[in-house]
């Protein structure tokens, strides 16, 4: 009832330690009415910890719903909303249960979640194309303060086999009033495939659709070192020989419908060899500077710029995942040849 789903598991037990808790054996909660077959959730174990407090003053509080390795199937539809759209609702507000032989209400709280070492399986539907999916793994998340104004977290996430390593982020999520616009902004600082960076921004589902406004920073990457976090494009760019250091910026908003992006690199510190003789050298001037929007249908970059004085390039790209059409233009321009061919590299 908490999350309007069925639930079923093979044995339910009380364990003592190292916390009171209610253990499920074999736990699965079903998927949405449109793939009841596919779980939403199915774990070895799935532990609710009781508050022990609360418990002995009469109140049903959980401390934390604890999940053991779990898989975890979210489908994205076309319009922007997910499977797990309703179950979340539900759980960030209080429910109160009356069943019907209870002669009063009982109020059954959820305080935490916490996922360790799973599995995330995002199926992404589009119009007129196969579902495309994006597995994670591990997927690892903790949270707590489900139903308070603060609520502390940390994500641990893979990539397998486009990335080596993970990405983390432990950070503080603050629910905003009606008054501030609602959703919920947080803060937080994290490490990237061994990169740190910091994230802020705000997160809000009008209409049950995700939309967020989100700025992201990388103050000091080890190009070479990222890169080669990355099978896929480690062998081209180690051609190159990327060196040094980038400053890289990120901001994201809109939804899935329609999300924004813009890039921005400041590259002054980093180094690459395009042909022998033909290099960029480390504390020459250049900046990338990347924006667009990810649309259902395909994906635009509206300006891409180089800037490396006293040359510019400029380019702009279109991407159908779709049907796998592609379009795109480029153009440069020296504003002194003189400069050009005395600048280094």
């Amino acid at each position: 009832a908490k999350t309007g789903r069925t639930a079923s598991f093979s044995k339910i037990s009380l364990t003592l330690f190292p916390a009171i808790a209610l253990r499920l054996s074999d736990f699965s909660l079903s998927g949405p009415p449109s793939a009841p077959a596919e779980p939403l959730v199915s774990a070895p174990v799935a532990e609710f910890r009781v508050a022990l407090l609360p418990f002995l003053a009469g109140r049903n509080e959980f401390s934390t719903l604890f999940l053991h390795h779990p898989k975890i199937t979210v489908r994205k539809y076309p319009d922007g909303t997910h499977s797990a759209t309703d179950v979340l609702e539900r759980l960030v507000t209080l429910d109160v249960l009356a069943p019907p032989d209870a002669g009063k209400p009982t109020s059954v709280t959820l305080k935490g979640i916490r996922v360790e070492d799973g599995a995330l399986s995002i199926l992404q539907e589009e119009n007129g194309a196969p579902a495309s999916r994006l597995d994670l793994s591990p997927f690892s998340f903790h949270g707590s303060g489900i139903g308070a104004q603060e609520k502390p977290f940390s994500l641990e996430v893979g990539f397998p086999p486009h990335a080596r390593g993970t990405v983390r982020l432990d950070g503080l999520a603050v629910h905003r009033n009606a008054a501030a616009g609602g959703g919920v902004s947080f803060r937080g600082e994290g490490e990237a495939f061994g990169q740190k960076f910091t994230a802020e921004g705000v997160l809000s589902a009008p209409r049950q659709i995700v939309e967020s406004d989100l700025s992201i920073s990388f103050p000091k990457v080890d190009v070479e070192s990222l890169l080669e976090g990355f099978p896929d494009f480690a062998d081209a760019f180690s051609r190159v020989r990327p060196q040094g250091e980038a400053n890289i910026g990120v901001k994201v908003s809109g939804d899935p419908q329609s999300l924004g992006f813009e890039v921005q690199a400041d590259l002054t510190r980093a180094g690459w060899t395009i042909a022998e003789g033909l290099s960029k050298f480390i504390d020459t001037p250049c900046t990338l500077v990347v924006e667009g929007h990810r649309f259902a249908e395909a994906i635009v970059v509206s300006n891409a710029e180089v800037r490396y004085p006293p040359l510019l390039l400029i380019g702009n790209a279109s991407f159908s995942p779709a049907t796998g059409a592609r379009e795109y233009s480029a153009s440069g321009r020296v504003a002194s040849l003189a400069e050009f061919a005395k600048s280094r590299g």
